[in-house]
Parts: structure tokens; sequence; C-alpha cells
């Protein structure tokens, strides 16, 4: 039954076009990422100064 299941799949240019998207995103992801690891390297910073 499996065998009769049709399939479409996007052409090569639209999946071209989704792979560099969700790329992007990814690359988006990464910089948030790095951003909230310097908040928090930030907030330690503060925190340790404060009860010091």
């Amino acid at each position: 039954e499996i065998g009769e299941c049709v399939v479409k799949l996007p052409s090569i240019e639209e999946q071209t076009k989704i792979a560099n998207f969700l790329s992007a995103i990814d690359d988006k992801i990464g910089l948030v990422v790095k951003q909230i690891e310097g908040v928090e390297r930030f907030k330690k910073g503060l925190l340790g100064e404060m009860f010091v």
C-alpha cells in the first residue's frame, strides 16, 4: 500500500530556495545564541561584583 503512495517534491530550484532560507535562519539562531551567551556572562560578572 505504501508503494502506491505518490509524493510530489518541489523543483530543484524551489528546494535550493528552501535550503537557503533555512540556512539563513540557522545563521541568525547562531548569532542570537552568541548574544545570549554574552549577556549571561555580563550578568554573571555584574552579580559577582555585587556580592564581592
